[in-house]
């Protein structure tokens, strides 16, 4: 099994220094016809249907400062409405990174924050995007019962939200520490009051560095198994998060796409690769995806 054997989306911010119908132009120019809406991207979009920076992360905010002038042009119907009209489809979106900030500040009432996602969950339903992805409160590896209750928690409350808007909460899978652990993530989704509200988002690159899956992260596909609600595809060297094209690192993919197969998992999978921009500008990034999705992918532009 080869990974041109299946569709594939990509995060927008492959083009972080562009707006987000800018970032969704460029990638429809390259072939590629699904996305992730990434943080940042989610961000943008949150502060153009509520002209609201409150609802905005704090890691969002310079960004959003630099583009203001452009995000001035824009309206969030138009937004929303670039995505179809470069022939592409939004499958999930990536929640604030400020989400465990918020969240321990918010201990042990996630009412509040849960509001807040609301706003996030709501974007995604405008989108059609069937999943919002968050990461899991990180609490110290020292208090272990503690990192449990809270993330139940805030998990739970944020089942109840997701229900209202009809998107999946995703939870992903760490690099390190209790989270990177697949089947703790789904023993906490088969613990809250409504559980199908969630799922699981499976980072390929988090699970090829814990010991648990060292040379092995398709060993976490079949743990996810019918939990799974979205992915992050990327390759490193077992050591590091290095988000590398796949193909690039020690991944054996032909056993990852195979569990993928295997779990029956049919959305498109979804490239987080920022290892493969640094340093690059809007149009070396753009030849540089347009070489590794003929050549790897099998997309054509």
């Amino acid at each position: 099994m080869e990974l041109a054997d299946f569709e594939w989306s990509i995060w927008t911010s492959w083009f972080y220094e562009l707006t987000f119908p800018e970032a969704v132009a460029k990638i429809g120019e390259v072939g590629i016809k699904y996305v992730e809406v990434s943080a940042e991207h989610l961000n943008e979009l949150v502060y153009l249907r509520r002209g609201e920076a409150a609802f905005l992360d704090a890691s969002s905010l310079p960004r959003l400062r630099k583009l203001k002038r452009q995000l001035g042009a824009i309206s969030f119907g138009d937004a929303i409405e670039s995505v179809r009209a470069h022939g592409l489809r939004a499958i999930h979106a990536h929640g604030p990174f400020d989400a465990t900030r918020l969240a321990i500040l918010s201990y042990p009432d996630f009412s509040e924050l849960a509001a807040k996602v609301g706003a996030w969950l709501e974007v995604c339903a405008e989108l059609g995007a069937g999943a919002l992805v968050l990461h899991p409160v990180a609490v110290s590896e020292a208090h272990p019962r503690l990192s449990e209750r809270v993330n139940w928690l805030l998990f739970d409350s944020m089942a109840r939200v997701a229900g209202e808007w009809g998107v999946r909460v995703a939870i992903e899978n760490m690099g390190r520490g209790r989270w990177s652990n697949v089947l703790g993530i789904v023993r906490l989704l088969s613990s809250v009051r409504r559980p199908e509200h969630l799922g699981v988002c499976l980072d390929t690159g988090h699970a090829n560095i814990p010991r648990r899956y060292k040379l092995a992260p398709h060993a976490a596909v079949d743990e996810a198994a019918s939990w799974l609600a979205a992915t992050h595809v990327s390759d490193n060297f077992g050591e590091f998060d290095n988000h590398l094209f796949p193909g690039r690192g020690t991944i054996n993919w032909a056993d990852v796409l195979g569990a993928l197969s295997r779990v029956g998992y049919s959305t498109p999978l979804n490239l987080e690769v920022p290892g493969e921009t640094e340093g690059l500008s809007t149009k070396e990034k753009a030849e540089k995806l347009n070489r590794y999705a003929a050549s790897a992918l099998g997309v054509r532009s």
